[in-house]
């Protein structure tokens, strides 16, 4: 760790312990995530050698959770031309902040709220922001906020429509005040398969079938979410039915050029 990041940790822990939430935030955006992000694409080029942009992407979906660092970082990583930010009513108070933080115009960003206890509401709203973003050429969602269920679901939508999905993830967590080291962030492509695969392949569909089939029998054992009954299966059936349009999607066609491109394919 170089001595201005290390500085600027100590510093931020420090208001953190002083709940000094909204002086934290600045500090964090202001003076960490400029010292992170060299480094956060240096990793992703390095991770990701097949992505040219090195992580930078003209549209940007993010889920926001009850803090807004992640959204932040992510849109500052990716720089978009578009940001997306998908909320709940619970987490529309930190859209302010995302606002004033991302480094982008305020006409950049939309915000399209869902309701939480609804999986099929999440991909309504995933599906009106991507509604935003045709025509643009590289897409990416972030997922690192919300809840594991929501994070499954943006997911797998996102893969039935070949864009990357990214999750802001990190090697050292800060237990006293419940965040990951700086420092220690890095930005991963989370790998689906399906859109690194040539769309005329007809193995796609054979290989997505097996996925939908492995999904399925995972998600039945959810447990950590304390999800009822009529919840899981809301979230069961809208991921089987995406998986269902992917594998139909990938039936033999002519190919689309590009790597992972969202493009005017909706």
């Amino acid at each position: 760790m170089t001595e201005p990041m290390k500085q600027a940790t100590q510093e931020w822990f420090a208001l953190l312990d002083r709940k000094e939430d909204a002086a934290a935030l600045d500090l964090f955006s202001s003076r960490i995530v400029p010292l992170l992000l060299d480094r956060l694409h240096e990793r992703f080029r390095s991770d990701h050698p097949n992505r040219p942009h090195g992580g930078r992407y003209d549209g940007l979906i993010s889920l926001l959770g009850y803090t807004p660092d992640t959204v932040i970082l992510a849109a500052r990583f990716a720089q978009p031309r578009s940001l997306v930010v998908l909320h709940t009513p619970e987490t529309a108070p930190f859209l302010e902040a995302v606002r004033s933080h991302s480094g982008l115009s305020h006409d950049t960003l939309r915000a399209i709220v869902f309701d939480k206890s609804s999986m099929n509401e999440l991909r309504r709203a995933f599906d009106e922001g991507m509604g935003g973003l045709a025509g643009f050429s590289d897409v990416a969602v972030e997922l690192t906020g919300g809840t594991k269920p929501m994070g499954a679901v943006l997911h797998l939508a996102a893969a039935a429509r070949g864009v990357d999905t990214l999750y802001i993830d990190y090697a050292q967590y800060d237990p006293r005040h419940r965040k990951p080291v700086p420092d220690s962030t890095y930005v991963r492509l989370l790998e689906t398969g399906p859109q690194d695969l040539p769309r005329s392949d007809p193995e796609i569909a054979r290989a997505l079938g097996s996925i939908r089939s492995s999904v399925t029998q995972a998600l039945l054992q959810v447990n950590g979410e304390d999800l009822s009954r009529e919840a899981t299966r809301v979230l069961l059936e809208g991921i089987v039915a995406d998986l269902d349009r992917a594998e139909v999607a990938a039936a033999p066609q002519p190919p689309i050029h590009g790597h992972g491109r969202q493009g005017k394919r909706e």
